[in-house]
């Protein structure tokens, strides 16, 4: 694929999936899963994931840290419990705890099935924006 159609493929499913209601700050909990756990409830009570999803997120976070760029967490799941494919943000004003790091940003993924192909594009296009 040309980077032209890959550039313009990106933002064309950037826009579909970032929403205005799906950006938060300043979301602190005791630790990782605490933000997560706060974080899917306000995505369950907008209609995105369930609570199948929810665990999801956090068994890959147990798995291992999703924290590995400098002060980014990028915590997702894929599957298909979710509702609507969205991308959801949580900005801090001071650092948040990440298991051994401090973010000051949470990207959270939730991909359906149907549009795996999206995931990895995006996600290889935000981490490499952030290293």
């Amino acid at each position: 694929m040309s980077k032209k159609k890959e550039n313009a493929r990106y933002n064309e499913a950037v826009r579909e999936l970032f929403k205005e209601e799906l950006f938060f700050t300043d979301l602190y909990g005791e630790d990782e899963f605490d933000i997560l756990h706060k974080l899917c409830a306000k995505l369950k009570d907008k209609g995105y994931i369930d609570d199948a999803f929810a665990q999801s997120v956090e068994t890959r976070e147990r798995l291992s840290s999703t924290c590995f760029i400098k002060r980014v967490a990028i915590p997702h799941a894929i599957g298909e419990t979710v509702s609507k494919s969205f991308i959801s943000m949580i900005t801090y004003q001071r650092p948040q705890k990440w298991g051994n790091e401090e973010v000051d940003l949470v990207i959270l993924f939730g991909i359906s099935y149907a549009e795996r192909k999206n995931f990895r594009l995006i996600f290889n296009q935000i981490v490499a924006f952030f290293n």
